[in-house]
């Protein structure tokens, strides 16, 4: 399976069946361009996709954000887990406190490709993107 939606055409008496054909090896992107600079759609979906197994698959080692599994846990470790409220502690670590870090990396960013804005979780439920995070940095650009 890949990201392109492949579809393989098996017809009896005219092509190889499925088990004889070459299956393609999975494109293996590199830990910092996925975490750091994800400069692609197809970065985004295997970030994405490594975060969605990260919080409902079972625990993998091998998964590019492992690295967060601990973090993770300790949002849903308290006595009564309230999902709205560990969703908006998940949310503030990976879109406002990591993109903090990422943004202060000044090495990475130039005028053609400027820093990433963190986001502020209740801006985004409300729809309002522009509205400044608490350190300052304008939400939206």
């Amino acid at each position: 399976t890949g990201h392109l939606g492949q579809v393989t055409v098996i017809k009896k008496g005219k092509t190889e069946c499925y088990e004889c054909q070459a299956k393609p090896t999975q494109k293996v992107y590199p830990y910092c361009t996925i975490r750091s600079t994800p400069e692609k759609p197809v970065h985004c979906l295997t970030w994405a996709k490594n975060l969605f197994d990260l919080c409902f698959g079972p625990e993998d080692e091998s998964n590019l954000l492992a690295d967060l599994a601990a973090e993770m846990r300790q949002f849903q470790s308290s006595e009564t887990v309230d999902g709205e409220m560990v969703g908006k502690k998940i949310f503030s670590a990976l879109f406002m406190e990591d993109i903090k870090k990422q943004a202060g990396l000044e090495e990475l960013w130039s005028d053609k490709r400027p820093p990433p804005t963190p986001l502020v979780y209740e801006d985004v439920v409300k729809g309002d993107m522009t509205s400044k995070a608490p350190d300052g940095a304008i939400n939206g650009q």
